[in-house]
């Protein structure tokens, strides 16, 4: 019989850098290697970020997919 564990649920971030580290690494883990384009990763950012984040990353989507990727992901 096979092990089968519970999938793991991405939280959204607020902005609070405490929950940054741990935010991130999840994301890396359970989008952004699943995910080829960073333009799809935007998109799945988009939908786990809120408040002014998530203000703050739309403004990203008007850039290059691959520039508006690495800004977002630069913490500051």
């Amino acid at each position: 019989m096979a092990l089968t564990l519970p999938q793991p649920s991405l939280q959204v971030f607020n902005g609070n850098p405490i929950n940054y580290l741990d935010f991130i690494r999840a994301f890396e883990h359970q989008v952004e290697r699943k995910l080829p384009t960073s333009s799809a990763r935007l998109y799945y950012l988009g939908q786990h970020t809120t408040g002014p984040v998530k203000e703050l990353m739309k403004s990203c989507l008007s850039m290059h997919e691959d520039e508006g990727y690495q800004e977002v992901r630069t913490p500051g």
